[in-house]
């Protein structure tokens, strides 16, 4: 199972997002250098994507990111399989960007008509299946924040969530793990960031629940909010990696995905509401839970995840609020590229490892 989804990812990297939406018979039919009897073999004829999306929500439903399965074939098999759905989003969105450039050129020279009357010699999309794969990013996206949630409330009654133990070595390869399923919500966030978004808001009431009920004086025995926080704190994470650079380049910038739908939401409803203000609104909402004396002098804040969420701030600030002021140096003077830690606050460092 893991080579095959090795295979995959491999073929994802250099193939077309179009021909993961063909059957087996129709590409065939295109190309008459494969074999038909290869084809039609056991009489299979469902497309690529089809069995990658069923294989990546049958390995998310077997508990593949547990944190008992980290490091095993479930989780290397869903890295491949996510890995894949990134490779995908990748050269789909690539191929939407050539075609819009094209687009836009033919329409400085020659105005809308030009744009509407494409020429002989213009191009097809660059990459078909632009929109499946979009759809697909989406679906799966969804099954992996959903079952991303319930690994983060088992992972509450474990003695240690393996980055602890692990150091910055358990933190880094779980970065690693969001970088790839973020690519994947980026390639369709008109869906995944309201998804986002309404994951922290609901987390975010529960916690205020928990709140009440510590004050009402309610027996605080029955109100554990541990399985929350593992959320919360996993959200922290997860949502600074979609929204927020990478620091691969010189200055921070939001990545091109997220840029392009707050462009599209302006462009389509001016004064609206925008997937990507709103995402960071929600987020920068849970940043607050660090400012709330009485959320955290109760003990239903942790320090860790009011670590976490200052981590997530400084990506974000980098990003957003200050980026060519900075240069990615808020995060660094917070963590020096370090794990995450109180006693990491306040000290400089490189950018490194962010």
């Amino acid at each position: 199972m893991t080579d095959g989804a090795r295979g995959i990812a491999a073929l994802a990297a250099i193939h077309a997002p179009g021909d993961f939406y063909q059957s087996p018979s129709s590409y065939a039919a295109l190309n008459p250098t494969v074999s038909s009897d290869v084809s039609a073999a056991d009489g299979v004829n469902a497309a690529l994507a089809s069995t990658l999306g069923e294989l990546t929500v049958c390995l998310l439903e077997a508990g593949a990111l547990r944190s008992e399965n980290d490091g095993g074939s479930l989780d290397e098999t869903l890295r491949m399989c996510i890995e894949a759905w990134g490779a995908l989003a990748e050269r789909s969105l690539a191929g939407q960007q050539r075609d819009d450039a094209f687009r836009s050129n033919v329409g400085g020279a020659g105005g809308h008509d030009a744009v509407k009357a494409r020429p002989a010699h213009s191009p097809p999309p660059a990459f078909p299946g632009q929109a499946e794969t979009s759809a697909a990013c989406a679906s799966v996206f969804e099954a992996y924040l959903r079952f991303g949630l319930a690994a983060a409330a088992a992972a509450a009654h474990e003695e240690d969530d393996g980055q602890e133990e692990e150091g910055k070595a358990g933190a880094a390869a779980l970065d690693e793990r969001l970088a790839l399923a973020a690519s994947v919500a980026r390639a369709a966030p008109d869906e995944t960031l309201p998804l986002l978004r309404a994951a922290m808001e609901a987390k975010k009431n529960e916690l205020g629940v928990f709140l009440s009920n510590g004050r009402n004086g309610q027996n605080r025995a029955r109100a554990d909010p541990a399985e929350l926080l593992e959320q919360l704190w996993w959200l922290a994470r997860v949502v600074p990696h979609v929204l927020c650079d990478a620091f691969e380049g010189e200055f921070p910038l939001p990545p091109d995905a997220v840029a392009e739908c707050a462009r599209r939401a302006a462009i389509n409803d001016p004064g609206g509401s925008c997937p990507v203000t709103e995402t960071g609104v929600a987020f920068l909402n849970l940043v607050g839970l660090c400012l709330d004396e009485n959320a955290v002098r109760s003990g239903f804040v942790s320090p860790r995840l009011v670590e976490q969420l200052i981590w997530g701030a400084a990506r974000w600030t980098d990003t957003y609020l200050m980026p060519e002021d900075v240069g990615g140096s808020a995060h660094a003077a917070l963590f020096g590229g370090a794990v995450p830690t109180l006693a990491a606050v306040g000290l400089g460092g490189d950018a490194e490892g962010r």
